[in-house]
């Protein structure tokens, strides 16, 4: 089935579209700098596992002729993979917040779209452009259902002790405010895989998984304008940081320590949370590309059972992988993240069972 996987951000669209249930990506591509003077369409097509690309610089005034330009392309004579709009069947939209409301993925209806803008107030950033996309997919890919898969979900059964802040009452049973956990798309992709890696079962397998993509320090940026990795040496490019740190810049050094030692006392809190943990799981665009994060994040931990093999981390293989050493009792994975499969096959599932 022909299935578009779209993630609308508030000047952005990034898309995939995937044959399913195979899984295979025929296209993919990235709308950039959305309202400003100029904006950016990078646009991929793959033909038997080889990749064509093109890009183009152009307005971009809207989202709405952002995704009329997706549509365009997808239909295009010759960077295309279908004929026209119709030949979508299957939107699937990544939704960052559903809140206490949605727990699964589900079909888009006039209620949930309703849902969606309410939950704005908590998550600004996020679900306003996530509706646009939606509102704009209706209009174009008129064939299509549209699916909603939220973040949100994955997080959905932690107990009120560990979801609620210790804050007043009515902050949570009038606003909202309480931990919702974010990424929860990633979470579920990269759990499954590790599980497969490890031969067990899904309910079964123990894990810390640790998501570290480029915008970490985006609430904390957003708030202090120059805050994070930007406040400590003026850049918030990791991959200058590790370049300046192995130049020796103390600046670069003191912002690696400060970054691999949160996420060390994460995995020494969850260790606690969580008793028994058959693997620490390292994923999205910092995880899986920084070895230099991953060494700084386990080390000393030894005596916890985390260990890594050295020769094993830098290895610059794009593909899942275990990275621990041979005694180490828990192991240590690698698994590149797929958020866009997930929310297709949610999609596909949910689609299914209508």
């Amino acid at each position: 089935m022909n299935t578009l996987v779209i993630n609308t951000g508030s000047s952005s669209i990034k898309y995939q579209f995937i044959n399913m249930p195979s899984g295979e990506v025929l296209s993919s591509g990235l709308v950039e700098r959305i309202g400003e003077e100029t904006g950016i369409i990078t646009h991929k097509k793959f033909t038997n596992g080889i990749k064509s690309e093109v890009t183009f610089n152009e307005e971009i005034p809207s989202h709405e002729i952002g995704m009329k330009r997706v549509a365009s392309l997808l239909s295009d004579e010759e960077y295309g993979v279908i004929s026209n709009p119709s030949d979508v069947k299957l939107v699937g939209h990544r939704i960052v917040l559903g809140g206490e409301r949605f727990s699964k993925t589900l079909v888009i209806t006039e209620e949930v779209k309703k849902v969606i803008e309410e939950l704005s107030s908590i998550a600004p950033l996020h679900n306003p452009p996530n509706l646009i996309g939606i509102h704009v997919a209706e209009q174009i890919f008129t064939e299509a259902t549209q699916i909603g898969v939220f973040d949100t979900s994955f997080h959905s059964t932690l107990p009120e002790y560990a979801f609620r802040y210790a804050l007043p009452e009515y902050l949570y049973t009038k606003h909202g405010i309480r931990v919702y956990g974010f990424h929860g798309t990633s979470h579920q992709y990269v759990t499954e895989r590790a599980a497969l890696m490890l031969d067990k079962e899904l309910d079964k397998v123990n894990l810390i998984t640790i998501h570290l993509g480029n915008g970490i320090a985006e609430v904390k940026r957003i708030i202090n304008k120059e805050s994070g990795l930007k406040g400590l040496t003026g850049n918030n490019d990791l991959r200058f940081i590790e370049e300046q740190f192995e130049k020796g810049d103390e600046k670069a050094a003191l912002a690696l320590k400060i970054y691999a030692y949160r996420i060390k006392k994460y995995i020494g809190s969850y260790l606690a949370i969580i008793g028994r943990v058959d693997a620490i799981v390292f994923t999205a665009g910092v995880g899986e590309n920084s070895s230099t994060i991953r060494r700084m994040a386990t080390e000393g931990l030894s005596h916890l059972g985390i260990e890594i093999n050295e020769e094993l981390n830098l290895s610059k293989s794009k593909l899942e992988r275990a990275i621990s050493s041979e005694d180490a009792k828990i192991k240590t994975l690698v698994i590149p993240t797929n958020e866009e499969l997930e929310i297709a096959k949610q999609s596909f599932l949910v689609y299914n069972k209508q």
